[in-house]
């Protein structure tokens, strides 16, 4: 859940960047089709960015011998019954999550089910009403007075409005909303809710999308009707009645900027507009490496000095004098083991690791990363703490580590290599 929490920062910190971008440059200048497409983008895109840039919420300590870190399976510590059995981490593990970390589940959820209520209400309103087939679309006749509105091929229609004069003007509306593929385009945002229901720019932007949808079927109308005869259509038309919004309602309280757009020239080109959203290109490039690049950080005396601790572990006896160098291999024919595998591992773990009294009392808890270098002889070495949680767990952390007997090292094209692991250990209060 850090993980896919940590992705959503980083890509909201992109789309916020291309919605600043978006609020700034396009100035008066409507180039809708073009518009659609940046605001459209900008999810895949950022999308895109979060997954190839990554934003370092704990800073690293960077240090010559530092590769690419193989994790080992999560080892768990209870308070109260020491370490954890294997049939009870489940429910150790989720007494552990914190409530937020169900939120964006649970709003996900929640916004699924009513996306696809709405949809089946859509589909009883076809399937309760009349459909008659008008060319490549279907008309379905509503008995009460509704505002006309599309979703896909069907456009929703009052049985009234068949009568009156303005009957040909909003089937062309809505024909046009069809045929530009606009339904299509809230179904999108609809989907990109579920992940960004957050932020702000979503918000901002659906509302954008549903006037640039407007803007273009009104264009698509003036090609055939007058502009003061369609306004009067717009207005008698105006009902303020409930519409779904998945769909293309003709009215979204939009009618005072659409008659500001008709009396705007509609073939603009389109140089001066994409020339100003390429000025939004160095923004992005910025974040992408401020986001990408680790803090490499001179590492503090106290994150480097050996905490002595009296401990009941028998140490293993290590060769101080010896400096080990070389580089730490991240891919190899045969990985280092604990000696007798993971089993024994986690026995070891499980004999020597307890939760320190004073966490304990603290009410403190939380998972430790342990990294450790296996050398090619084998031996435990550059044991540091890759992100800890408070002074007594990173101890009993560094200290069980540290006094691990040494492993079988990795080999590459039959040579020993040097590999790094890592290693969290999650304190849990009962």
């Amino acid at each position: 859940m850090e993980t896919f929490i940590s992705f959503m920062i980083r890509a909201s910190v992109y789309l916020l960047i291309f919605s600043a971008g978006y609020a700034l440059l396009k100035g008066r200048q409507f180039h809708i089709r073009y518009q659609r497409l940046f605001i459209l983008s900008s999810f895949f895109i950022s999308l895109a960015l979060a997954s190839i840039g990554k934003i370092p919420l704990n800073v690293l300590v960077a240090t010559e011998t530092q590769g690419v870190i193989h994790t080992l399976p999560e080892f768990i510590v209870g308070a109260q019954s020491g370490i954890v059995e294997p049939g009870n981490r489940l429910v150790m593990l989720v007494s552990s999550i914190s409530w937020w970390y169900f939120l964006p589940i649970v709003v996900f959820v929640l916004l699924l089910v009513r996306f696809c209520v709405r949809l089946f209400h859509l589909y009883r309103m076809i399937r309760n009403h009349p459909v008659e087939k008008n060319g490549e679309i279907s008309l379905v006749l509503m008995k009460d007075d509704v505002s006309p509105f599309s979703f896909l091929r069907w456009i929703f229609i009052s049985e009234h409005i068949r009568n009156s004069r303005h009957y040909e003007k909003v089937i062309m509306h809505e024909q046009a909303h069809f045929r530009l593929r606009h339904s299509w385009d809230m179904i999108f945002m609809e989907i990109a809710r579920l992940l960004f229901w957050f932020h702000p720019t979503w918000y901002f932007y659906r509302n954008e999308l549903q006037s640039l949808h407007e803007f273009e079927a009104d264009g698509f109308v003036l090609r055939k009707f007058n502009v003061v005869d369609y306004q009067s259509a717009l207005l008698d038309c105006a009902l303020g009645a409930d519409y779904i919004p998945v769909t293309n309602p003709f009215n979204i309280l939009m009618i005072k900027k659409r008659f500001m757009m008709m009396t705007k020239i509609q073939n603009q080109k389109a140089g001066p507009w994409l020339i100003k959203t390429l000025l939004i290109v160095p923004f992005l490039i910025a974040t992408f490496m401020i986001q990408s690049c680790e803090v490499g950080d001179k590492p503090e005396e106290n994150e480097t000095e050996t905490i002595k601790v009296e401990t009941k572990v028998e140490e293993t006896q290590q060769d101080e004098a010896r400096e080990y160098t070389g580089e730490i291999y991240d891919d190899v024919d045969q990985s280092p083991e604990f000696v007798g595998g993971q089993s024994a591992l986690m026995k070891y773990l499980q004999s020597n690791l307890t939760y320190p009294d004073q966490a304990r009392t603290d009410s403190v808890q939380g998972t430790v990363f342990v990294t450790f270098v296996v050398e090619t002889d084998g031996i435990i070495n550059d044991v540091k703490i890759l992100r800890g949680v408070s002074k007594e767990l990173d101890e009993v952390s560094l200290r069980v580590v540290r006094a691990m007997p040494n492993w079988q090292p990795g080999y590459q094209e039959g040579e020993p290599v040097r590999v790094q692991y890592a290693l969290p250990i999650r304190f849990v209060l009962n």
